[in-house]
């Protein structure tokens, strides 16, 4: 079950890392995403911040459990956010299907890593 849980790990870093660099350094799209959401510059960076924050607990995680522990628990809730805010302002369907598909992969990376403490 462990080397799953190394792979969901990875799997998410790969997809949150390059999400909150772009929300730290403002890039284009987040900066359009953001507007879009009805998100300040400093509310995207901050969730920028969390979302790198969480990769780093990801993979800290895996050698120190708590820390992965409760990374995986605030991915999930950052990515719930993430989902509502998108239903929030009626986006396509496919849109908010994206943070809540990774919601669930942080979910079961969340269940394997508690098993495998």
């Amino acid at each position: 079950m462990f080397p799953t849980t190394v792979v969901l790990s990875i799997v998410l870093a790969l997809v949150l890392a390059p999400l909150g660099a772009f929300k730290i350094i403002n890039h284009p799209k987040a900066s359009e995403t953001a507007e879009h959401l009805g998100l300040s510059l400093s509310q995207s960076r901050t969730i920028g911040v969390l979302e790198v924050s969480g990769v780093a607990g990801l993979l800290i995680g895996l050698a120190w459990a708590p820390i992965g522990i409760a990374a995986a628990i605030g991915c999930i809730l950052l990515l719930l956010g993430a989902t509502g805010a998108h239903s929030k302002i009626h986006d396509p369907v496919q849109v908010a299907a994206f943070p809540f598909f990774l919601a669930l992969l942080s979910t079961a990376t969340l269940i394997l890593r508690i098993k495998t403490a």
